[in-house]
């Protein structure tokens, strides 16, 4: 064969691979490429209220330690839809002694017993709820630190079924005032003594800014927040400029120091900075302009407000259901009762979504924006979770995303959005239509409410978009 033939048998070879070849790629790509239809969808917001957890109005119950727990377990019975409960537990029956075996049991049944119910609790161990503390608290410090450490342990080991544990057992109503032991070293002695006899793994609260800085001797600074394990309440919330003495008056003519309270401003950004990583809540108190709707709002706002007492001031509550919002959105024309029980805590909504499909890599990508429009953030993880469904219902992947949606801190940065994105494998999908669901899990094993509408009335899925397969 001569060397021109040879040469132009090679090339017909090497043409003849080339277009095989690239018939190859082609119908592999082609086969690849089915899906034919990608819609993405933002279900509608809703005002509806839901019972999310850790949020929310929270009753109030109380129970003299010493008397029979049925007292407290029947009321604890008739509770409905409440996500959080405080139960004030009165000591004032050992102010001179150690708290008894018996007593201590009834403790741990009761905790025992609450793990099986539904809200979590918010504790507060007093000596007094007549506003007289003097009369009913131990003489002794020492007494207080010795109940902590025999109610400490019983708390830490049911830590998981306690949302906070509010004030140092001292003052009236255990609201911190009116006690003898409110100097700085009682204060941190206490604060000490309950945070180890805890373990460490109870969050605290206690009344005031003032006293939290006091504690710590320092101003709120992120790490302090992270570590302290320490939040707030408030149950003289916006009765007052001064919210009922919790902050100084603006005309002070002394500049505070850092154990002093200090002007309404000042403490605002201060509890801004704290609950965005510990939470706060409490009670409304006398009507006055500085709970007309707008302005709590704004208070509650920067305070990140998780739980507010339902019944308490009723006179508050009924003003604010008499008032109408006026805002663009769902909530236009709510009254502001509903308004604000739909705002406490979180309120995560999706305000975006993007499905797509990736025809290089053959894979159904989505992106998805979220928006925390509560008063707080959470203070548990938050994670979205995309399935893939068939029409059927039949799930096909399931992706627990990576992404933290309490970091979303709500309140004054209710615009902030978060964007997070997941991408499913198209190849071997079978034709027919399919949903892509979304929902969000909280902490390791519950389920939370947008506020969107749902796929279904009572069940927290959402339809992100849906892919049509050839």
């Amino acid at each position: 064969m001569s060397a021109a033939k040879r040469v132009k048998r090679a090339a017909a070879v090497l043409l003849g691979a080339a277009l095989a070849g690239g018939v190859v790629v082609t119908a592999m790509f082609v086969s690849k490429r089915r899906i034919s239809t990608v819609i993405s969808e933002v279900p509608a917001q809703t005002a509806e209220e839901f019972a999310n957890p850790d949020r929310g109005v929270c009753p109030l119950l109380g129970w003299t330690l010493g008397q029979d727990l049925s007292l407290l377990t029947g009321k604890l019975n008739h509770l409905k839809g409440a996500s959080l409960v405080l139960v004030e537990i009165n000591l004032k029956n050992y102010r001179d002694r150690e708290i008894d075996a018996s007593a201590l049991q009834s403790l741990n049944t009761f905790l025992d017993q609450y793990r099986t119910k539904g809200p979590r609790l918010i504790l507060r161990f007093v000596y007094d709820t007549n506003g007289t503390a003097a009369l009913t608290e131990p003489d002794s410090l020492e007494t207080i630190l010795m109940h902590m450490r025999q109610v400490g342990p019983l708390l830490a080991e049911h830590a998981d079924s306690i949302y906070t544990l509010q004030g140092l057992f001292t003052g009236n109503w255990g609201e911190m005032n009116g006690s003898r032991f409110s100097d700085a070293e009682s204060l941190r002695r206490l604060y000490t003594c309950l945070r180890e006899s805890t373990g460490e793994k109870v969050r605290l609260a206690v009344r005031t800014p003032a006293q939290w800085r006091t504690i710590q001797k320092a101003d709120v600074t992120e790490e302090l927040a992270v570590s302290s394990g320490l939040g707030l309440f408030n149950d003289g919330m916006t009765g007052s400029e001064t919210d009922y003495g919790t902050y100084a008056e603006e005309s002070a003519e002394n500049a505070p120091g850092l154990t002093d309270a200090w002007p309404r401003q000042q403490e605002l950004e201060f509890q801004e900075r704290l609950c965005r990583y510990e939470p706060d809540g409490g009670e409304v108190i006398h009507p006055c302009a500085w709970n007309d709707l707008d302005q709590a709002v704004q208070s509650f706002s920067q305070m990140h407000v998780s739980y507010l007492n339902p019944d308490y001031d009723p006179d508050v509550w009924e003003k604010w259901k008499k008032t109408t919002v006026t805002e663009d959105g769902v909530f236009d024309g709510t009254d502001g009762a509903a308004y604000i029980r739909c705002h406490l805590g979180y309120r995560y909504v999706l305000t975006g979504s993007d499905v797509t499909y990736g025809w290089w890599h053959n894979q159904i990508c989505v992106s998805l924006t979220f928006q925390n429009i509560g008063f707080a953030p959470a203070y548990r993880t938050v994670t979205p979770v995309l399935t893939l469904c068939t029409g059927a219902g039949e799930v096909v992947q399931t992706q627990m995303l990576s992404d933290d949606l309490s970091a979303l801190p709500g309140g004054t940065d209710s615009d902030r959005e978060m964007h997070v994105q997941a991408s499913f494998a198209a190849g071997g999908l079978e034709s027919g239509i399919y949903t892509l669901e979304l929902s969000l899990r909280y902490g390791d094993d519950q389920s939370l409410a947008l506020g969107n509408v749902p796929d279904e009335p009572g069940r927290s899925v959402y339809t992100a978009g849906t892919v049509t397969v050839r």
